[in-house]
């Protein structure tokens, strides 16, 4: 018996935000609903977001804060995107505190890339 693929749906707006595979390091934060962006009828904390608190556990638990402006430094990155559920207020997400970023996979979630405030997380062309 065998399976017959009538149609292919991708949800995720990126491939990866990691320019190296398998050379990153990723660990669970919170982040409040109120940063979630909605796209074809989806709500979603966006991938490759840039975001601060993400080094510390306490920060992780209490809650990452996106990065707003240029002057700001980020030291994590959210890894994938993540979808939101009615009710919700805050979410658990997947955050890169080390390794090698896409320059493209962040610029396409603002606009522009940060600086990295940390030696642990690359930016790469």
């Amino acid at each position: 018996m065998g399976v017959r693929v009538t149609e292919t749906s991708f949800t995720n707006r990126m491939k990866s935000i990691s320019a190296i595979p398998d050379e990153y390091v990723a660990l669970p934060a919170q982040i409040a609903v109120e940063h979630a962006i909605t796209e074809n009828g989806r709500t979603f904390i966006p991938g490759g977001l840039c975001v601060t608190n993400a080094r510390t556990l306490d920060g992780r638990a209490t809650g990452l804060i996106p990065v707003k402006t240029n002057e700001e430094k980020f030291d994590g990155v959210v890894f994938t995107d993540t979808v939101v559920s009615v009710g919700e207020k805050t979410i658990t997400v997947p955050v890169m505190v080390q390794g090698y970023a896409k320059y493209a996979a962040l610029e396409k979630v603002a606009g522009k890339v940060p600086e990295s405030g940390t030696d642990a997380i690359l930016v790469v062309k």
